[in-house]
Parts: structure tokens; sequence; C-alpha cells
């Protein structure tokens, strides 16, 4: 079985990895892959042949992904209660994102003939396809901030692990059991420093 904190650095790992993955792959296929597949292949339409069959396997990954991420928010202890509820929002988010971009790929693979090359209603399915551009910018976005945010809980809750195992080994009392004084005499203290956090605490106890 593993340890909480192998336990900890696998869910992260699983994180990035997905989303790496999931987003990363979508952005260079985006980026390069389409640009490039359509000047070697000679037209836009051929290329969506592969492009149809490449969404679909980013749709499984995205799922996946959206599993770890729902994981990760539950699991990380973010002191930060704004920050819990953006992690939560972006979460939210990135989800509403992927099932719309799901119902608007069944949509356009439905107006789009791959054998003959064929568009049915061309006007539309290119109002369509914008849409499902400017909502995975949204999704793109969303995941970027999930991440920059990701990184500083990470960081928020080891320093909160770290003063735990200070408290329990010295000792010191957690933040829910002190005075309003005695958090700030807590506050003003180095974290690797237990022993001027211990007199800062007496200090205001006498």
């Amino acid at each position: 079985m593993l340890r909480p904190d192998s336990l900890t650095t696998l869910r992260r790992f699983l994180v990035l990895a997905a989303l790496f993955f999931w987003q990363g792959g979508l952005t260079f296929y985006g980026a390069v892959v389409i640009p490039i597949g359509a000047r070697v292949l000679g037209t836009h339409r051929q290329q969506a042949v592969i492009t149809r069959e490449v969404v679909q396997v980013a749709a499984v990954a995205g799922l996946v992904s959206l599993l770890l991420i729902f994981w990760e928010v539950l699991a990380t202890h973010d002191p930060r209660s704004w920050r819990r509820i953006t992690r939560q929002c972006l979460a939210l988010t990135v989800a509403f994102t992927w099932i719309v971009l799901s119902c608007l790929q069944l949509i356009l693979d439905r107006r789009f003939d791959p054998d003959s090359l064929s568009v049915e209603d061309l006007a539309s399915f290119r109002e369509l396809h914008r849409l499902y551009l400017w909502i995975f910018s949204v999704q793109w976005g969303a995941c970027l901030l999930f991440l920059l945010t990701g990184l500083q809980a990470w960081r928020a809750a080891d320093q909160e692990s770290l003063r735990q195992q200070e408290h329990a080994a010295f000792g010191v009392p957690h933040l829910h059991h002190l005075g309003a004084e005695e958090v700030t005499a807590y506050e003003a203290v180095e974290p690797g420093d237990a022993t001027e956090l211990k007199r800062g605490i007496k200090k205001f106890r006498r």
C-alpha cells in the first residue's frame, strides 16, 4: 500500500501527465500538424479526415484527465479558501466545455462525409467550427489556470504539512488551537525555525 506522500506524488504526476498529453497534444496538433498536413495532403478537407479520428482519442484523454482533475481538487488540502473555490470553478469549467465540445464534434461529424470530402450546409458548418474553436480556447485557458493555481496549492499544502510535522515533533499547537495574537506570532516566524516558533507563541501566553 502506498504511503500518503507517495500517493500525493503519484496523483500530482498523473494530473500533470494527463493534462500535458491532452491539452499539450491538442495544442501541438492544432498549431503544427494541421497546417503541415493540409499542405502535404493538398486540402484542409483531406486533413479533416485525420482530425476527426484524432479528436475522438482526445475526447477519451479528456475524460480521463477530468477524473484526475476532480480527484486532485478533492484530495489537495489547500489552506487558501479562495484558491480552493477557484480551482473547483476551473474544474467545472473544463468539464462543461468538454461536454459541449463533444456534442459539437458529433454534429460536425454528421455534416462531413470523409469518403467524398463533402460538407453538408457549408456556411452552418463553418459557424459551428468557429464556435468549437472558441470553446476550445476557453477550455485551454481554464486548464492553464488550473495548472497555475495547482502549483500554488501544492506549495501551500506542502508548507502546511511541514508545519504540522514540526508541531507534532516539538509539541507546538496547531493554528486552530491558537488565539489571534498567537497566530500573529506564528506567522512572523520562519516555518523551518521550530525553536523561534515556540518562543514566539510562549511570549504571548505569559
